[in-house]
């Protein structure tokens, strides 16, 4: 990148307990999920863009009833310290679950 970023390739797996076909259920049960497991990290100026490309996998975990979503993301990050990555990371997952949410008119989870 001619910027001076660089590209993150990160992936999250989670057990979830919602079945992947109630895609509603899903994306509450992630947007908690990435709520709660949010670490303590510098918060990104106002008005930062945050470049990425990310992709949702679920499957049905057989006779259980649970769901495993998979996120994969490659995300820009001017540095790759760890606290920089988790804050774009952060910040990409929040927006993609919005994204989704928006494009197959979900409710917004509260």
């Amino acid at each position: 990148m001619g910027d001076g970023r660089q590209r993150v390739m990160v992936k999250c797996r989670r057990e979830i307990d919602v079945p992947s076909a109630d895609l509603a259920a899903v994306i509450g049960t992630l947007v908690g999920l990435a709520e709660r497991e949010r670490r303590p990290t510098p918060e990104l100026p106002a008005g930062t863009e945050v470049e990425y490309q990310a992709s949702l996998e679920i499957f049905d975990i057989a006779a259980t009833g649970r769901g495993l979503a998979v996120w994969t993301c490659a995300v820009a990050v001017p540095d790759v310290a760890g606290v920089a990555v988790r804050a774009y990371r952060d910040a990409a997952f929040a927006d993609f679950l919005e994204q989704v949410r928006c494009e197959c008119a979900l409710p917004r989870v509260s």
